[in-house]
């Protein structure tokens, strides 16, 4: 666990976290990496209690602002100058203290430890030195020693909620389920509206596998604390578990990025300590930490204003942007990054991903391809190149630089996912089945890694399979996209199976939990039409065309149901409409030739409108479907001798065994005895769009 109130200037590369896209955004690591340095606080013993103290190491401030260092250095001379004197232990404990505390706030790791553990020792009866010293160690993941120190604390206070909440962290974090229950219980019983206990207990609930006890903590969490939002995911899962998926989905629906809050007053304290620019700086974590973006934004800026040379700063700004959906802004933060420290490749990478965020593509391919020179090592910016060149449409360039991404990282399973998307795309499927195979060793729980395995073998013939993973990805629970994505893919596979009413539920369901979800409302309307429900086919593309007014193929498809129930003048505004989007467009051209030549309803056709659009249909197509419509048109405008030379001219350009020549012919008799061409409409499927629009089986 990283510290709340961690301050530097030094450069750590972030790990990708799972984002929305797609994309996979990069965490804030702010923490510092120290030099080994001269130790001008060497190990010796109080002249009062004789007690043997740790060297401190002396850290390397370079970058940090001017008030922090002055700060410092300021505490480090003072506690010098108390060792050249005979001090109470106590006093020297408490003067080793604060400067842990501020190496602790800033991140300085390395010299905070020794620093804190000669405070517990000086003053052994101060809690705050070894709770903060508890708190550094199970932040770099010294669970032993971290929980050594808390149960000094414990010992030292035994009312201490905070020590045995982070205690339960620990032994939680160390797979001791008892033992952190018993920590969290005890919190609870000191503090029964502390939100964090609440939320521990329930956590060690679904570890040892109790998850309807673990959905009755999490929502007591959420009673307490409504707006730490990041508690639907885990309350999600248990739901998931106890068996309610409905229940599930709806609170995956909700997460978020708010965490629970804690009354931890040590850290109030330490942060209390920040100065200048650091103060700012540590303000704009915390408030980004709990999900108050705004406060964020604004500490930070403020931090930015006081010390605009801080690399860390500009890149905490520039998260806290991102966050706040700020592309733009955050980009010209992590542009002030880069031109700051124009060697660290993690303010390029950084950037790349500011740039993705802004939809500058091309852009982010040179910010990731420069983090990747600069460190051709750096998984994460060859993993963000990769995403980048496939964004812009290179999609070999992009898959080498997976490639890349996924050997240096083999177990990264954003990687992996990533590689296998790409890899679909390039028609590599086998390949990708692979890595989505991988990347669901690793994380079973990841939807929309099953959701694509399912569609890619489904797409490789392998039904049954397929129905299976998909089958999975629902018990999950997914959000509502997803699992409309999932019964879609469902409903196609059902459908070829011949089932057409298990498919149609497939795919009303799919509409229901995503209504914009243009393909299902395709799939649904398909269907339909396919059982001869033609009215229901017209209201479902209809649907589709009020979120897409351009489909062409559902527009086509509309018109086609709607002729099929008698309402040709609705056929004829739809293809008017489509017109006005797709204007000349040959196939709505045609269409809508047909139409105003040939309907039954008398105040549709238009005969001289007919010959417009059908000139335009066949200039752009020239098949003889086209030119047949033309020589119909030609006959409803009353130009008889065009329609028989249009025909005539079919007739010839048509083969002795073309089965369009039987109905020309008769057609061709028919403008000689000067009668046009119109209805029974539906009796010529020449004439007639197949009102089962194909879909790609991916779509």
């Amino acid at each position: 666990m990283r510290s709340e109130a961690t301050l530097s200037n030094r450069s750590r590369r972030p790990c990708l976290a799972r984002g929305v896209a797609g994309l996979l955004v990069a965490g804030l690591l702010v923490a510092a990496l120290v030099r080994p340095a001269d130790a001008d606080l060497p190990p010796t013993a109080t002249a009062a209690e004789k007690v043997t103290l740790q060297p401190v190491p002396k850290p390397n401030l370079e970058g940090m602002d001017a008030d922090v260092q002055t700060q410092l250095e300021s505490v480090r001379q003072a506690v010098n100058q108390l060792r050249q004197q005979e001090v109470p232990a106590d006093q020297m404990g408490h003067a080793m203290g604060e400067l842990g505390a501020l190496y602790f706030l800033y991140g300085l790791s390395e010299p905070a430890i020794p620093a804190l553990a000669n405070a517990a020792e000086l003053e052994p009866r101060e809690v705050r030195w070894p709770y903060l010293l508890g708190f550094v160690q199970q932040r770099d993941g010294h669970l032993p020693e971290a929980a050594a120190s808390y149960a000094r604390v414990l010992e030292l206070r035994p009312d201490h909620v905070a020590a045995h909440v982070r205690l339960g962290e620990v032994k939680l974090a160390a797979g001791e389920l008892d033992a952190a229950a018993a920590q969290f219980q005890q919190a609870f019983d000191l503090r029964p509206t502390c939100a964090r206990c609440r939320f521990g207990l329930g956590q060690v609930a679904a570890a040892a596998g109790h998850p309807q006890e673990a959905v009755e903590h999490f929502r007591a969490t959420l009673e307490l604390q409504p707006q730490a939002d990041q508690v639907h995911y885990p309350l999600g899962q248990a739901l998931r578990a106890a068996g309610d998926l409905d229940g599930a989905r709806r609170e995956l629906a909700e997460v978020g990025e708010v965490s629970v809050a804690f009354s931890d007053p040590i850290l109030v304290w330490v942060r209390s300590l920040a100065t200048g620019a650091g103060a700012h700086f540590v303000r704009g974590r915390r408030a980004l930490s709990a999900g108050d973006l705004e406060t964020a934004v604004a500490e930070l800026k403020q931090g930015v204003e006081a010390d605009p040379d801080n690399v860390s700063i500009h890149r905490a700004l520039g998260l806290a942007l991102r966050r706040s959906g700020q592309s733009q802004p955050a980009v010209e933060e992590y542009l002030a990054a880069v031109k700051l420290e124009p060697s660290n490749p993690l303010n390029h990478q950084e950037l790349g991903l500011a740039l993705i965020d802004a939809e500058r593509n091309a852009e982010a391919v040179l910010a990731f391809r420069r983090a990747t020179q600069l460190d051709p090592d750096f998984a994460d910016a060859q993993l963000g190149l990769g995403i980048a060149l496939g964004r812009t449409g290179r999609q070999q360039d992009a898959l080498s630089h997976l490639d890349r991404a996924v050997e240096l990282a083999p177990d990264n399973a954003d990687a992996l996912f990533a590689r296998a998307l790409q890899r679909a795309g390039a028609g590599r499927g086998e390949e990708a089945v692979v890595d989505l195979d991988r990347v669901l060793e690793m994380d079973p729980d990841r939807v929309e890694a099953r959701l694509n395995l399912g569609i890619l073998l489904e797409m490789q013939g392998h039904e049954s399979a397929a129905r299976r993973q998909l089958e999975k990805a629902l018990e999950a629970a997914p959000p509502a996209p997803s699992a409309a994505r999932i019964h879609l893919a469902l409903g196609r596979i059902t459908e070829r199976g011949g089932d057409r009413a298990a498919a149609l539920a497939e795919y009303r369901e799919a509409v229901r939990l995503a209504p914009r979800l243009p393909p299902a409302r395709l799939r649904l309307a398909s269907a339909e039409a396919a059982g001869g429900d033609y009215a229901a086919a017209a209201e479902s593309y209809a649907a589709v065309l009020a979120a897409a007014p351009g489909h062409r193929a559902a527009r086509m498809a509309q018109a086609t149901c709607l002729i099929l129930t008698g309402r040709d003048a609705d056929a004829a505004a739809s293809l008017e409409a489509g017109l006005k989007e797709l204007p000349d467009d040959p196939y709505l051209s045609y269409q809508l030739a047909l139409l105003r030549a040939a309907s039954a309803t008398a105040a549709v056709r238009d005969g001289a409108a007919a010959v417009e659009l059908a000139r335009t249909a066949f200039g752009a197509l020239s098949t003889p479907v086209q030119a047949q419509a033309v020589a119909m048109a030609h006959a409803e405008s009353g130009d008889f001798e065009g329609a028989v030379r249009a025909q005539e001219r079919l007739l010839a350009a048509l083969p002795a065994d073309d089965p369009l020549r039987p109905g020309a012919a008769s057609r061709l008799a028919l403008y000689r005895r000067q009668q046009p061409a119109r209805a029974p409409w539906k009796g010529d499927p020449a004439l007639l769009y197949n009102p089962t629009v194909p879909l790609p089986s991916g779509e």
